[in-house]
């Protein structure tokens, strides 16, 4: 496996430039999650599927129990939901903020990822990568909607992730638990 923190201890540059790319990510993500939240509600008009996805969660925050309709098997979603919606309430903008904030820290985990595992070595090349993927209009249409296509992200980039941990009997454990959240994102993540 590729270690992205060999060189550090010699190059005091080195830090200094990935002290300066972390900050600059982080601020992009926080611009990013500001923006995406504060204009949630402005579009796209809400969907069929973002209110099935949340029934299930708002039913059980308002003490009629948790009823899953056998159309709605991809609201496993809403068990998450449920302590997003008792802090932040069952309106348009907290879910459609609960797939935003799941999201960006998809993107986050994606780009420690492709730094860790050395795929992208250049800093400009990889916030190019993070530019491409939050205005690619496949995942802004995950995101901007309230169902649980963030989470699934986050899932995927999260397993991308895990490929950097060196020692094989640890990644493997830590990609099996990983597993056992996949079906919670959806049956279509399940073949990743």
């Amino acid at each position: 496996m590729h270690d992205p923190d060999h060189h550090l201890r010699d190059n005091p540059n080195m830090v200094k430039n990935n002290a300066r790319e972390l900050w600059i990510i982080l601020s992009i993500l926080f611009v990013f999650l500001l923006l995406n939240v504060c204009t949630a509600t402005a579009y796209p008009f809400p969907a069929g599927d973002e209110c099935m996805i949340a029934e299930p969660a708002i039913n059980f925050v308002h003490g009629n129990g948790f009823q899953v309709r056998f159309s709605e098997i991809l609201a496993l979603y809403s068990f998450i939901l449920v302590p997003w919606i008792k802090l932040f309430g069952a309106s348009l903008l907290s879910i459609r903020s609960a797939n935003i904030l799941c999201s960006t820290t998809a993107l986050f985990t994606l780009w420690l990822a492709v730094k860790r595992l050395g795929v992208i070595t250049s800093i400009q090349w990889r916030l190019f990568l993070m530019f491409l993927l939050f205005t690619e209009f496949g995942f802004i249409f995950a995101y901007r909607f309230g169902r649980y296509d963030g989470f699934g992200c986050l899932l995927m980039a999260t397993a991308v992730l895990l490929m950097s941990i060196g020692e094989k009997q640890k990644r493997r454990l830590a990609l099996s638990i990983l597993s056992l959240l996949v079906p919670w994102a959806g049956p279509q993540y399940m073949v990743a």
